[in-house]
């Protein structure tokens, strides 16, 4: 099996709105960070007003069967009362939102590992975001209608075993086709569909990691140029360097050259951020 799209790490994208305010955030979290989340008052381009939001933080007491029963949904998450009345309270403060600011960073300090729910309410404004802070990161390849992910301690990188891992897809949860050398084996036709984000879910010692699989199908741009790109390995720890090549052809008729002109590469942190833009020549 050849894999395209090398290395994804832990990312989750969640957003919630509200009629006056939106919440949302792009990460899990470790349990060293600070958790931070964005905040936007969409009053700012209406009619300019403070707003006041309570906001109550909730930690989620069983994590698998929390994922089982939701959907990871980047917009529009709602969770239900009663299920979240059930959680923990971990802590309640109120916040102003002054006029003439549109967004904000709310800092939820340093937590410990687990999934969190943050329930902001304004009025009757609510919105609801999950927050999951873990020991550990997920690696995704994915390849047509296989995917394939290795779970890793998100401080020195080492695989992990002994894990349990999920994927979902709208309100469907596909299993693994099998567990092998601390990687999940997932192989399915829902896979092959267009779908923005794919979430892998994988639990380990009653915590949760999550990546937003961003896979981009691209349509009719450069469509008779093909690219292969290989890495010297399918993980990497702080501070290692990254070797990688690639391999360029382009169709013509029937057959396929190697193209020996220069092209511009450019890599992405896990928040998508480009850190590195280079263009250089290509050679035999």
């Amino acid at each position: 099996m050849r894999f395209l799209s090398l290395l994804i790490l832990s990312l989750l994208a969640t957003v919630s709105f509200a009629g006056s305010f939106q919440i949302n955030n792009y990460k899990v979290f470790t349990p060293e960070e600070e958790v931070s989340v964005n905040f936007y008052n969409n009053n700012y381009y209406r009619n300019k007003k403070d707003i006041k939001v309570h906001f109550t933080l909730y930690k989620v007491d069983n994590v698998e069967d929390f994922f089982s029963f939701n959907t990871l949904s980047s917009y529009g998450n709602t969770i239900k009362d009663s299920l979240i009345k059930a959680y923990k309270q971990v802590k309640h403060w109120s916040y102003i939102s002054h006029k003439n600011r549109y967004s904000d960073a709310i800092n939820l300090g340093k937590l410990d590992a687990g999934v969190y729910i943050l329930e902001g309410m304004s009025g009757t404004n609510i919105a609801q975001i999950p927050v999951i802070v873990s020991e550990y990161s997920l690696v995704v390849n994915k390849s047509k209608h296989e995917l394939v992910s290795f779970m890793t301690e998100s401080q020195s990188g080492k695989k992990v075993k002994a894990y349990k891992a999920m994927i979902k897809v709208g309100d469907k949860t596909i299993e693994p086709e099998y567990y092998k050398n601390a990687s999940a084996l997932f192989n399915s036709q829902e896979l092959t569909q267009n779908y923005y984000n794919i979430p892998v879910v994988a639990f380990k010692n009653g915590q949760a990691c999550v990546t937003g699989a961003y896979f981009y199908n691209y349509y009719n741009q450069n469509s008779d140029t093909k690219a292969y790109i290989f890495t010297d390995r399918s993980a990497y720890r702080p501070e290692q360097t990254i070797y990688f090549k690639g391999i360029f052809r382009k169709k013509e008729g029937f057959k396929y050259t190697i193209l020996s002109d220069s092209i511009t590469y450019s890599i992405y942190n896990h928040e998508h951020e480009e850190v590195s833009t280079k263009r250089v020549a290509l050679d035999d």
